[in-house]
């Protein structure tokens, strides 16, 4: 080798080195060129994180990779600036897909995806039944049964999959000892939180009655008599010893030997109590209430001028802690009033179908939704799901920090269809059940490209309860129950 090519071979490293050692470290450093647009720029990447694990992933139908069996997560690196078309499937689940944009520098997430199987498998749990009331601790439920006697109500347990009988339908009329042909038609039945206690409501000859059973004791059927008319009543929250309710067209004895008349004031009902109805007296100048909700040992309540107050219920009184609302609502005599309390910076009113939100710093009252049929918190209770007839909104009530980002009080259209939409229940944070006329739909809150909406399975007329501890569904469909563990599997 002479020494001439020595040096030509010498330079002609060196000048490889100068020449590729830069487009190597530019490479290793997500920099590459974009030859449709012409100009060097630096990738991105997709992370995705899957249930169930082992699920395929394809971008552009090309890149293919599984989700870790462990953890069920993947992360593409390396990816140009620009939208992909992702799918991920699995063998007899239901695909997801989106279209996704990968942006310079940046991982774009999918943390929380969900797929759902095909054919999950429904048992049947019992039949010949017209309603379900589930309890609080999703271990039983009361289920309404109608033969030629009529209807009567019974404790069915899940675990054991059998019932007991709680009340027929003719014991109401015993204990109201009314003599009439009419039939008591049930309006609802409502367990305390500790699933102890059921609050019964009926209306016979077009008046509402409400009755109380406690399931611990005798399971005596229990007359909630006020002498006068009943517009709102619950449960205690902490414990359900007592409850609370509105009560109009009542005499009551003060205590001074004298007989007073109230209207739309506030009660507590304790049958165990020597006073089992109960006067409690509000601090402000008017009396007259038209909703209250009882949260973490305080009560919320709006007056007959429209304001809303807070306070604590202490030995038959209200103390008052703070006024809510410096702008009262315009209140309406016919309109039926709820106030739905999340926690005490969540505080909404709800005005027959018109729903208004508190803004705990500005103290005004907004309205955020029409036409309401339904309300749901998600389990971490920062977010709330909205339901009319044809379409779902959802209001981020904390700030989302995780893709896709969003803004404290941000309020979006999940969905709006034709069909006719019924029951609503988060399955997690970020997935949505519901009834879209017979079929049984789930809907992700991703909005990103399009949500991904799938049709589980169709019944007739169903009604549906989704168990969030057990992670199960229940189906009530021509009179037949039926329960699925194969919907978060």
């Amino acid at each position: 080798m002479t020494k001439k090519f020595k040096k030509i071979l010498f330079i002609s490293t060196l000048l490889g080195f100068l020449i590729f050692a830069p487009i190597l470290l530019f490479y290793s450093q997500g920099y590459r060129f974009d030859f449709n647009n012409k100009r060097i720029v630096q990738t991105g990447g997709l992370f995705f994180n899957v249930s169930p694990n082992g699920s395929k992933i394809s971008i552009d139908e090309k890149i293919s990779r599984k989700t870790s069996f462990i953890f069920g997560s993947s992360f593409i690196s390396g990816l140009m600036p620009k939208k992909y078309e992702i799918k991920i499937e699995k063998e007899n689940y239901h695909p997801w897909q989106k279209t996704l944009e990968v942006e310079e520098k940046k991982v774009t997430e999918c943390k929380d995806i969900q797929l759902f199987l095909k054919n999950p498998e429904f048992s049947l749990l019992s039949s010949g039944i017209s309603d379900i009331f589930i309890a609080p601790n999703e271990k039983e439920l009361i289920i309404k049964k109608q033969d030629e006697n009529g209807w009567r109500l019974e404790l069915f347990d899940l675990g054991t999959q059998e019932s007991i009988v709680l009340v027929k339908e003719e014991e109401f009329i015993k204990k109201l000892e009314i003599k009439s042909d009419a039939k008591p038609l049930l309006q609802f039945a409502e367990f305390s939180n500790d699933s102890k206690k059921v609050l019964l409501k009926i209306i016979i000859d077009a008046e509402d009655k409400y009755f109380l059973i406690d399931l611990l004791s005798s399971q005596e059927l229990i007359f909630i008599n006020t002498g006068g008319k009943i517009k709102n009543i619950s449960f205690e929250p902490n414990n359900g010893k007592e409850l609370f309710l509105i009560g109009s067209n009542i005499e009551k004895d003060n205590g001074k030997k004298e007989i007073e008349y109230y209207d739309d004031a506030l009660f507590s009902f304790n049958p165990n109590r020597e006073e089992v109805l109960q006067y409690i007296e509000l601090p402000v100048l008017s009396q007259k209430i038209m909703s209250y909700a009882i949260s973490n040992g305080n009560i919320i309540w709006m007056d007959g001028a429209g304001f809303l107050y807070k306070g604590q219920i202490k030995e038959g009184k209200v103390e008052l802690l703070e006024i809510l609302s410096l702008k009262p609502l315009l209140i309406h005599e016919q309109s039926n009033y709820k106030i739905i309390v999340n926690n005490l910076s969540q505080i909404f009113i709800k005005e027959d179908e018109t729903l208004y939100f508190l803004d705990p710093e500005a103290h005004m009252l907004t309205r955020v939704f029409a036409s309401l049929k339904k309300y749901q918190f998600s389990p971490d209770n920062k977010k709330i799901a909205l339901r009319n007839e044809h379409e779902i909104v959802i209001i981020f009530l904390e700030e989302q920090t995780e893709q896709p980002q969003r803004k404290k009080r941000e309020k979006f259209r999940l969905i709006g269809i034709s069909e006719k939409l019924d029951n609503l229940f988060w399955l997690n944070n970020h997935y949505l059940i519901f009834r879209a006329d017979n079929a049984i739909k789930i809907i992700e809150i991703d909005d990103r490209d399009n949500p991904n909406l799938i049709e589980l399975k169709t019944f007739s007329e169903p009604k549906i309860a989704w168990l969030e501890k057990q992670k199960s569904l229940l189906i009530l469909s021509d009179n037949a129950l039926y329960l699925t563990k194969d919907i978060l599997k």
